[in-house]
């Protein structure tokens, strides 16, 4: 049996044993907690970011859609940490950044006006001005020379066109990348230029304020052998375009739903054009958009029936000049009528094609029967119309389709492509 003092000790005992471990834990905290105390705080930085020197624009006038330096100091050489304004609208094409120099695309929908630039933190709301213009447009290339897609060396070729830049020093113009060194006169709407020795049949190009390229039609140093479409024909194969520039590839479904529509740089008589375009709500004809995988969109076309009135002597024809020489036209027709008895795929001298095709009256000529389809069973007819011709002079000449009569009982023709190969 215990004293008081003895239970009292054993009960003192009792509690230091049962909560040892928390008067260490208590302890050790406390130690960590003192050294903590004794310990100097985290060192956090605060990185700022040199402030950006733009010292120039280059060019300060210009198009939507060309490129722009900055020049500069301190624009770092992350894209993302930079933004540009062109008259209080975003660029949304940072091209390059290297430390020093910022390339950008002027927007489509740029004005003119001060220009902003923003690197990281640092932001300058005018570090110049620039003028926006509306962007040059090329409509053609032709040769004074042998004929319009020859330039020998010296010929005088003709680039027309819309908001041309009337700097010269703004200005350059090669063959197919051989730099021509003459530009003889420069208008808003013209340029003429003096074709240089040693270049390569290949494009005509124009390049406004150093890097805004407009792409011509080729032309060729010498006349050349073999297939020479692009250099004489225009318009002439797929993806086509209508009278009015729009390209096949580029209609909208609204477009496509027109169905018919007149080519480009091709004369087509009226009696062609028998049908309303649901689009435009006028007259057109000799392009048919056909959505088939065949016939891939706008396709060259006629049609008599299913509402359409019957065509007597209608013509599709586009004029050309061709140098001396031995050719042969080309064509490829996809399924054809019902009832008509021949169409005629033919070439005349001169500015149109005859009502009466024969070898008196045209350079040479190719008929064509109806019937070449299968009630649209298969849809992938190809049938290949030829005929050969030779001129012993540079000639004007026609080429395309008389159409002598197409009922309206149901009759159609189309084309898909045309081709010249001089022999």
């Amino acid at each position: 049996m215990r004293t008081p003092g003895e239970k009292s000790i054993h009960s003192s005992f009792s509690y230091f044993m049962k909560n040892k471990f928390l008067h260490i834990a208590c302890w050790l905290v406390t130690i960590v907690m003192a050294a903590i105390g004794c310990e100097k705080g985290p060192d956090f930085k605060v990185y700022k970011y040199p402030a950006q020197k733009a010292s120039g624009i280059s060019p300060s006038i210009g198009f939507p859609g060309q490129n722009v330096t900055i020049t500069g100091a301190n624009f770092d050489t992350l894209k993302g940490a930079v933004k540009v304004w062109f008259g209080g609208i975003p660029v949304t094409q940072i091209v390059s950044d290297n430390g020093t120099e910022i390339v950008v695309t002027v927007p489509a929908n740029a004005v003119s006006g001060k220009v902003g630039l923003q690197v990281w933190t640092t932001t300058n709301d005018s570090i110049g001005v620039f003028t926006v213009l509306p962007a040059p447009t090329l409509t053609s290339v032709i040769s004074h020379g042998t004929a319009a897609a020859i330039a020998q060396a010296g010929d005088t070729v003709y680039i027309s066109g819309q908001n041309f830049l009337t700097d010269p020093s703004a200005v350059a113009v090669d063959f197919n990348g051989t730099p021509a060194p003459d530009i003889t006169l420069l208008t808003s709407t013209l340029i003429e230029v003096i074709t240089p020795a040693g270049y390569s049949a290949g494009g005509v190009n124009v390049t406004f304020n150093g890097n805004f390229t407009l792409n011509g039609t080729s032309l060729s140093p010498v006349i050349p052998t073999g297939d020479v479409s692009q250099f004489f024909l225009k318009n002439y194969k797929q993806p086509l375009y209508t009278s009015d520039g729009t390209l096949s590839t580029s209609m909208t479904a609204a477009q496509q739903s027109g169905r018919w529509y007149t080519p480009g740089d091709w004369n087509v008589t009226s009696n062609l054009q028998n049908h309303t375009n649901s689009y435009l709500g006028t007259a057109q004809g000799g392009l048919d958009y056909r959505a088939t995988t065949s016939d891939n969109g706008l396709i060259f076309g006629v049609e008599a029936g299913w509402g359409a009135p019957a065509i007597t002597d209608g013509h599709l024809w586009q004029t050309i000049t061709l140098p001396a020489g031995d050719y042969t036209f080309e064509t490829d027709m996809r399924e054809n009528g019902f009832s008509w008895s021949t169409i005629y795929f033919c070439a005349a001298a001169g500015t149109s094609l005859p009502s009466t095709v024969d070898g008196t009256t045209t350079l040479g000529y190719a008929p064509i029967a109806a019937t070449n389809h299968d009630n649209g069973n298969s849809d992938n007819i190809h049938t290949v119309a030829t005929f050969s011709f030779s001129l012993s002079t540079s000639t004007q000449i026609s080429y395309g389709i008389v159409l002598p009569n197409l009922d309206a009982s149901g009759n159609f023709a189309r084309f898909q492509y045309f081709k010249l190969t001089r022999n």
